[in-house]
C-alpha cells in the first residue's frame, strides 16, 4: 500500500512562534527542522510496519524546503520546492491507499488554537457553509480520489476540528493552546513515540476507513472572506467571482480541484 502524507510545520511539537520558529528567516527554524523531521520519521516508520510499502511526503510548510530528507527512511520518497498549483495533493500518480496529516493547526479564529490560519493571514473558507480548514479542505480533495484519511497530528485545536470533520481519523495532539501563540507542549520524543504506534494503528484499520467527503452531489459553494480591502479588491479578477459583501466573494464549483485551485489562486493575490 502507498500512503499519502502531508507535513506542515505550526503543528508540531512545541513551536509556537510563526516568525522565530516557523518562519524559514527564523533564528530558530533549524531546531524545528528537526522536530518536524523526526515526527515524519517517526509516523514513516510505524506506516511501514502497519503495511506501508511506499510513504510519499508532501513538505507543505511555507518554501516546502524544510524536512531532512537524509533523516527519512528509503522507502519514503519526497515532494519538496517553492510554492506548486495543487500543492499537497501533487508529486505522485499512482494509487494511493491513505492520507496522513503531520503538524497540522486549526482554522483561522480558532480559540485555544496555537498559530491558528487557513493557508494564509487572517482569511476565513466556508464550503456550503462550513467554517473550513487545511485538513478538511485537502482530506476532501483527497476523498475525491476515494482516498481516505487516516491520522492527524497538531495541536488540541487541530484534532478536535479533524475529529469533527472525520470522526474515523486517528489524532495525535502535540501541544495544547493556550493563546495563538503560547501552548503546554509535549516533549518530542513523547511525541515520536505515539505518531510510531497511531502510524501502526491506522495501517491495520485503513480496510475500515472511508473517503472525506464534502458534498453529495459534486456542487461546492465556496467562500472566502479576506481581512483587507486591496487584497479583496483583487479577487475581482478570478473569473466566476461573485461579491457577497465588502470583503467576501462566492464562487460555484463543481470540484475539490477547483475549490483548491481558486483558493491557491487568491493566496497569490494578497499584497506582500
Amino acid at each position: 500500500m502507498n500512503i499519502y502524507v502531508i507535513v506542515d510545520m505550526e503543528g508540531v511539537s512545541s513551536l509556537v512562534d510563526p516568525f522565530t520558529e516557523a518562519s524559514h528567516k527564523g533564528k530558530d527554524h533549524g531546531a524545528f527542522r528537526d522536530v518536524m523531521t523526526g515526527e515524519v520519521r517517526a509516523a514513516a516508520i510505524g506506516l511501514n510496519k502497519g503495511g506501508a510499502e511506499k510513504v510519499i511526503v508532501c513538505d507543505f510548510h511555507g518554501s516546502g524546503k524544510n524536512i531532512i530528507f537524509k533523516d527519512l527512511p528509503h522507502y519514503v520518497e519526497l515532494v519538496r520546492g517553492d510554492f506548486r498549483p495543487g500543492s499537497g495533493l501533487d508529486g505522485y500518480d499512482g494509487p494511493v491507499h491513505g492520507l496522513v496529516f503531520l503538524g497540522a493547526h486549526a482554522a483561522s479564529f480558532t480559540r485555544g488554537a496555537v498559530i491558528g490560519h487557513t493557508y494564509c493571514g487572517d482569511v476565513e473558507i466556508f464550503i456550503n457553509g462550513k467554517r473550513m480548514n487545511e485538513f478538511s479542505l485537502l482530506a476532501a480533495a483527497w476523498g475525491e480520489r476515494g482516498v481516505p484519511p487516516i491520522l492527524v497530528s497538531g495541536d488540541q485545536a487541530a484534532c478536535s476540528q479533524a475529529k469533527d470533520f472525520s470522526p474515523q481519523v486517528l489524532t495525535v495532539p502535540t501541544k495544547e493552546g493556550i493563546e495563538f501563540r503560547a501552548a503546554r507542549c509535549f516533549h518530542p520524543q513523547l511525541i515520536e513515540e505515539r505518531l510510531a504506534e497511531q502510524s501502526e494503528l491506522a495501517m491495520k484499520a485503513i480496510g475500515d476507513k472511508s473517503p472525506f467527503m464534502l458534498s453529495d452531489n459534486g456542487e461546492y459553494e465556496l467562500s472566502i472572506s479576506l481581512p483587507a480591502q486591496p487584497w479583496a479588491d483583487r479577487l475581482c479578477w478570478i473569473p466566476g467571482a461573485i461579491l457577497e459583501n465588502d470583503r467576501t466573494y462566492k464562487f460555484e464549483l463543481k470540484s475539490m480541484i477547483e475549490v483548491i485551485n481558486i483558493i491557491y489562486g487568491a493566496s497569490m493575490l494578497r499584497f506582500p
